[in-house]
């Protein structure tokens, strides 16, 4: 299972060795909480305690804050698409995703690595016709980490650096050498790619490679969403964070893109995320009559008010997720003063494998599509 855990860049002078245990006594926690879900999933529902604090525990991307005994309701779009949702074109755009996962592992493993898709095994002939245009990349998500703004008991802070490590998990401990290392030595990693052709282009986001890349944003809090000055909802501060790394330059590549022809965004999980960003922040240029969204397995990202204005702006939005797949699911709908809410027509499937993680790998949403299972309607099932 994946967290969301937030980080801003912030120089490696102020990252010192005390931050980096402190980081890490919250990521084993959020890890352990991972590890007890499903058994506390299965718990009777506690009654909420309100709190007007916003939430910086791990723990509350599962606290729920809503009524408990209320009937189920399920988030769908809030603007029916003007075009269908196309299962060839999302048959295509699950592999551009792993194209981006593996473009990011290649990286890692050949520093010398240019980002050109074409030479990766994942790599589909059906993607010929297209030019890549852009590869983005950003600061390893590790090594840009800042405390600042986020709330550690005081007891930690005072706690001397031995005790802080032996309180670590031994998974963490294990890996706090390559941590202070990758901290020393910054690395730039890649977070997708663009394509074009005259047939469209496409925008494509990597999702969560590693548990480093979620530990994003321990505030599972909202920052407020401003678009040309008129206020658009809320959304999570972490994943605007994370791609506000990568604006600039996927500002840069749709320069390079046809106006006139379809543009597709696309990510599975975080790149979801980072997708949903991107089209929003594309309504406000030329190819706002284009754009077309198809995220996949993409937790949410914003409350209703900004679901609202993304659906006004770019009606052509798509969700496809597996029922029994955990990531979706978070944030929750409300935890605590916040409220987060879906985005895009629901396309769903049940795929369940027998475990956690896998329901969420790409390789599950690709046999879905190509069984061709995902439905624009919940199942009824027996209650």
């Amino acid at each position: 299972m994946i967290w969301v855990v937030n980080f801003s860049c912030a120089s490696m002078t102020k990252l010192t060795r005390r931050k980096v245990l402190l980081t890490g006594l919250v990521a084993g926690t959020a890890s352990a909480i991972a590890a007890q879900h499903p058994t506390q999933a299965a718990d009777p529902p506690r009654t909420p305690v309100k709190n007007d604090r916003e939430p910086t525990r791990p723990s509350a991307l599962f606290d729920y804050d809503g009524d408990p005994n209320s009937p189920p309701t399920v988030e769908n779009g809030l603007v029916e698409p003007p075009i269908p949702y196309d299962r060839t074109l999302s048959k295509l755009l699950i592999q551009c995703c792993d194209i981006a996962y593996d473009q990011f592992a290649t990286g890692i493993a050949n520093p010398a690595y240019d980002g050109s898709i074409k030479s990766l095994k994942s790599y589909t002939p059906l993607l010929d016709g297209y030019t890549q245009v852009a590869s983005f990349k950003a600061r390893d998500e590790l090594l840009g980490i800042s405390l600042q703004g986020t709330v550690i008991p005081e007891i930690l802070r005072q706690l001397p650096l031995d005790e802080i490590e032996r309180r670590l998990p031994q998974e963490i401990r294990d890996r706090l050498p390559r941590v202070l290392q990758r901290v020393a030595n910054p690395r730039m990693v890649f977070l997708g790619f663009a394509l074009t052709s005259k047939q469209g282009s496409i925008i494509v986001f990597r999702g969560s490679q590693t548990s480093d890349d979620w530990i994003t944003n321990l505030q599972i809090g909202q920052a407020d969403y401003v678009r040309a000055g008129v206020p658009a909802g809320k959304v999570h501060r972490g994943f605007l964070s994370f791609y506000s790394n990568v604006q600039a330059q996927v500002q840069a590549a749709t320069k390079l893109l046809n106006p006139a022809a379809p543009c597709y965004l696309t990510g599975h999980s975080l790149g979801g995320a980072l997708a949903t960003f991107a089209t929003s922040d594309l309504s406000l240029s030329k190819l706002k009559p284009q754009l077309r969204l198809y995220t996949y397995a993409s937790p949410r990202v914003g409350n209703l008010g900004f679901a609202e204005y993304l659906s006004g702006a770019v009606p052509n939005l798509y969700r496809i997720f597996n029922l029994a797949d955990s990531v979706p699911e978070v944030p929750p709908s409300k935890t605590r003063n916040s409220e987060f809410h879906h985005v895009g027509q629901n396309w769903s499937f049940l795929y369940y494998t027998g475990d956690v993680a896998p329901n969420h790998f790409t390789s599950v949403y690709r046999a879905a599509i190509a069984k061709q299972i995902e439905i624009n309607k919940l199942p009824d099932f027996p209650v």
